[in-house]
């Protein structure tokens, strides 16, 4: 009987040498299919003989024996018996390298333990690997993040892990499943607080991914990279650079792995209060152009927020005129290291152009200034450098309510004003053109007296009251209480523009003109509430609006609304209720 095992028949099957016995061999001590171990000796042609363990000789093909390159010349080495010629075994050293192969990749898949060997080549769904025999890889157990990336791994040499080892259906290995193990291992081993090396592998939006070991990655993420502002991650670290890190934290059940490399930096926030303390003034670098400010940052290499209100004191300046890299001056109005909070100010860094303006400019005082914009409300001139002036519609001429700005003035033009109040804590003067002349329309409510019952012409109906002309240029305000009218009822449900109506003056106010009318008889009218008056009659076109507020805001005029321009300049009350005298 044949001494060569069925694994044997299957080694040599499967790499398609069977080797056909005899009876002849039965009574040799050394038989084909057996495996011997021998030292070689002198070469004859291309023939190595060989020296085997029991005396006797053999000769094997000596390309054969540059298989064992890393092994001395005269070392001992197991060889494959084939054939007996003459006496001499013809021996294989190509067969016993795949016994060996075999027995060490059978016990690799029984152990589970890593083998090496080389990528060949692409195949249908995978890679050819040389493991000592051929195996065969799919492409998902690579091990690398992308499938396309697998055939880079063609010609280097990798550590594996046997997945199945059956010489008919063939030997399948797996790069990735190693992978997993020794990272499981690895982060088993890594602690919180642990210093490591690592190179980075890719960026993302929200940080790197960095190699801290074969197979092993981590995250930096961007908050941990800089105790500087970042926009992207590529801004600290590049693909490719080695770091020293600093592991923040071990998810084993999720396989995550957190890294920091700011910790290992020193932390400029620490010394902060005591270089940059409140009310300091320093140099700075403007370092990012957001749509709610700047970024600038201060020697040491925090970074402070500039809001849009703080570049300047006339708010004119613009964001458009800063660039990253500009050198610009600031103030530090909040420090708080504790929540890494810096507010700084451009416009604070500077003199207030405001301080002493009401002293400059008391209240009467006469001035030549130019008119730099004209909205729906009134006339803005300037005044100095950086600081406006408002003229207020109600305030361009005794006894026109609402003039046409547009075709009495224009910008650029040169106009003569009387200072009416400087409200410094607001940031706003205001200014007159009709008080430079007297008042002579005082002469117009000589002929009328409270009391006095007259016939107007309706000219302009509003829901709380109706205008009634009592004359050319002069009205009067029927409110809608003074009306016999239902409980809200409007003036509209009573009235109609261009009819005639008979009124009773209750009240004249000759300083501010205006004039309060009734139809009620005087038993039934109600106590007069100028106030009120005031307030309801605000909504009259006059009244500065939302809009206009914004359109003043793009005037880069200053950021007060509009609609308090006029009622907090200490001038007259509000200009609709002018309409109560003005025609």
């Amino acid at each position: 009987m044949s001494e060569v095992s069925g694994v044997q028949d299957q080694i040599l099957n499967f790499e398609g040498n069977a080797v056909a016995l005899g009876d002849y061999f039965e009574t040799l001590s050394v038989k084909p299919g057996q495996r011997v171990n021998g030292r070689p000796g002198v070469s004859r042609a291309d023939q190595v003989l060989v020296y085997l363990e029991d005396g006797k000789t053999g000769f094997v093909p000596a390309a054969e024996l540059a298989l064992d390159a890393e092994m001395a010349p005269d070392a001992v080495r197991s060889f494959y018996v084939e054939s007996d010629e003459n006496g001499e075994w013809v021996l294989s050293r190509r067969k016993a390298l795949r016994f060996e192969a075999a027995e060490a990749l059978q016990a690799a898949a029984d152990a589970g333990t890593p083998v090496f060997g080389t990528v060949l080549s692409r195949v249908q769904g995978g890679l050819s690997v040389d493991v000592g025999m051929k195996a065969f890889m799919p492409l998902r157990e690579a091990g690398t993040k992308h499938l396309r990336e697998a055939y880079d791994l063609i010609g280097k040499r990798c550590a594996f892990k046997v997945l199945q080892f059956d010489l008919r259906k063939g030997i399948r290995v797996s790069r990735l499943a190693l992978m997993e193990q020794s990272s499981a291992a690895l982060k088993a081993q890594l602690v919180e607080g642990q210093e490591i090396e690592g190179v980075v592998k890719t960026l993302t939006r929200f940080g790197a991914f960095v190699e801290i070991a074969d197979g092993v990655d981590g995250l930096l993420h961007i908050a941990d990279m800089s105790h500087r502002h970042l926009d992207r991650p590529g801004d600290a670290v590049k693909v490719g650079e080695r770091l020293r890190l600093k592991i923040l934290d071990v998810d084993l059940e999720k396989g995550r792995v957190r890294l920091g490399l700011k910790q290992l930096l020193p932390d400029p926030w620490a010394e902060v209060g005591s270089l940059y303390p409140k009310d300091a003034v320093v140099q700075g670098k403007v370092v990012k152009v957001a749509g709610f400010g700047l970024w600038v940052q201060l020697p040491n290499g925090v970074e402070g927020v500039v809001q849009k209100k703080d570049l300047d004191w006339s708010r004119k300046v613009s964001l458009k005129q800063f660039a990253i890299g500009d050198e610009v001056t600031v103030k530090v109005m909040e420090v708080s290291p504790e929540k890494r909070r810096l507010r700084l100010s451009i416009r604070d860094a500077q003199p207030d152009p405001w301080a002493g303006l009401k002293e400059k400019y008391p209240a009467g005082t006469r001035l030549a200034l130019t008119i730099r914009s004209i909205a729906p409300f009134g006339l803005f001139v300037a005044v100095e450098e950086g600081i406006d002036g408002l003229v207020h519609l109600s305030d361009v001429a005794w006894g026109v309510s609402n003039p046409n700005l547009s075709e009495l003035y224009h910008k650029g033009q040169e106009i003569e004003v009387m200072v009416l109040d400087v409200d410094v804590e607001a940031r706003k003067m205001s200014l007159g053109i009709k008080q430079l002349t007297a008042n002579k329309r005082a002469e117009l409510y000589a002929h009328w007296s409270v009391g006095q019952e007259v016939e107007g012409k309706v000219v302009r109906l509003r829901d709380f009251g109706a205008w009634i002309e009592l004359e050319p240029t002069l009205e009067g305000l029927l409110h809608v209480r003074e009306m016999p009218l239902e409980p809200h009822a409007k003036a509209q449900d009573l009235l109609h523009v261009g009819e005639s109506v008979k009124v009773r003056i209750v009240s004249i106010d000759v300083e501010n003109e205006k004039i309060s009318l009734s139809m009620k008889p005087e038993a039934e009218q109600k106590p007069l509430e100028p106030a009120s008056d005031a307030q309801e009659a605000k909504s009259e076109d006059v009244t500065p609006t939302a809009s206009e507020a914004e359109a003043k805001s793009e005037d880069a005029t200053p950021a007060a609304s509009e609609a308090e321009a006029k009622s907090e300049d200490g001038t007259p009350e509000d200009s609709s209720s002018k309409d109560t005298v003005e025609g």
